[in-house]
């Protein structure tokens, strides 16, 4: 005998399944009238979507639109760089990114750790397997090894990330490559400042200024931060000087000039705890970092030039050169030589390279355009240690 008693058409099988039926199907039915809704109310979406300003990528020395490259790239924008960020590293823009990853301690003395789908990752200091440039030069040494300490993000105008082997048009850049680009100075020439401020003893002074002289134009931005710190022995402070002058030429090309330079006297190193000290107090610093005084000094000044020419018939041509001197000292938590009176580190560095790279371009039968692109660079490394 079928004892089953079956209520209305949800196929229930008692009263009280019965109401939950009905009260789903009144959902449903509430959804589809608000769908409908949206669609006759909302009309002009798509419209204002296919509007959107086409975004093109040019770290791969090939500029092309964001949504047609063939290779995984992320394009940060100005806004999104300088507004409502303290400045104090790349992650705060860049967190964003897929397949980017940050570890950042706050430890100015370490600097920051990035890793791109695992390149990086193994790296003890400083930043390798990523090629870091700026404006065209390259901010990673001969030696393979890249620094933050000179990129100025409040100057930025865009940041592009490129995730891949395709990296390797940079060299030695199997994880990818950073590209920051300096802002352009306006038609009209301005002068702004900023001050910003907040917990431990955290400032940030800036004034920037740039304009167009007739075929001059140009841009710079001088700041100095300073900030005491979560943890004791953390103290920091930079002074930064970032400037970019362009001059155009009547017959298209253009002569870039980049100068930049930093004095960083102060970035404490507070080092590791163990679990008991953290339980303790975790803001307090290694007790052997405080008894050498660990940390690190740092004075940098980069020179570049970029010169770019269009050629006839959709040929180009880009030379560029630099030249970095780096005065480095680091003051390590034991004790070398049994004196008390702990390692030290002292480096001078100096840079030299010149590089370039011919492009040609040429309309493709099928609608489109092929372009080609050679080109060669040599860099050279000097360390006095």
């Amino acid at each position: 005998m079928n004892t089953n008693n079956r209520h209305g058409a949800g196929g229930c099988c008692n009263p009280v399944p019965s109401k939950i039926c009905h009260a789903l199907a009144r959902c449903r039915l509430a959804a589809l009238w608000l769908v409908l809704l949206m669609i006759c109310c909302f009309p002009a979406g798509a419209e204002e979507v296919s509007g959107l300003e086409e975004i093109r990528v040019t770290a791969t020395r090939i500029p092309v639109a964001w949504s047609r490259a063939p290779f995984a790239s992320a394009q940060i924008n100005q806004a999104a760089i300088q507004q409502g960020r303290q400045q104090l590293g790349l992650d705060e823009s860049l967190v964003s990114v897929p397949g980017l990853f940050f570890q950042n301690r706050y430890n100015f003395a370490q600097d920051l750790r990035i890793s791109i789908r695992g390149f990086g990752a193994r790296a003890n200091f400083g930043i390798r397997g990523i090629q870091l440039v700026a404006d065209d030069i390259p901010l990673t040494m001969p030696d393979g090894q890249g620094n933050v300490d000179s990129i100025d993000l409040g100057s930025a105008s865009s940041i592009e990330v490129i995730r891949g082997a395709v990296s390797a048009i940079y060299g030695a850049a199997g994880g990818g490559v950073i590209r920051i680009r300096t802002e352009d100075g306006p038609e009209q020439p301005f002068l702004s400042a900023r001050a910003s401020g907040g917990s431990y003893d955290f400032s940030l002074l800036q004034a920037k200024a740039g304009g167009q002289a007739g075929g001059l134009n140009w841009l710079l931005n001088v700041s100095n931060t300073q900030l005491g710190g979560y943890r004791e022995h953390s103290d920091y402070e930079r002074s930064l000087l970032n400037s970019k002058f362009r001059y155009d030429f009547a017959d298209q090309s253009s002569l870039t000039v980049v100068f930049n330079a930093v004095d960083s006297p102060m970035a404490d190193d507070p080092g590791a705890l163990n679990a008991g000290e953290v339980a303790q107090d975790r803001r307090k610093a290694a007790p052997r970092n405080v008894a050498f005084n660990a940390g690190e000094t740092l004075e940098q000044h980069k020179l570049g030039l970029v010169w770019r020419k269009p050629l006839a018939q959709g040929h180009g041509l880009l030379l560029r050169g630099h030249a970095i001197s780096r005065d480095f000292q680091a003051r390590l938590p034991f004790d070398v030589n049994s004196n008390g009176q702990g390692g030290e580190i002292d480096l001078t560095r100096d840079v030299a390279g010149l590089g370039g790279h011919w492009s040609w371009t040429r309309a493709a039968a099928f609608g489109g355009e092929n372009r080609l692109v050679v080109g060669a660079s040599f860099d050279q490394q000097r360390d006095l240690r």
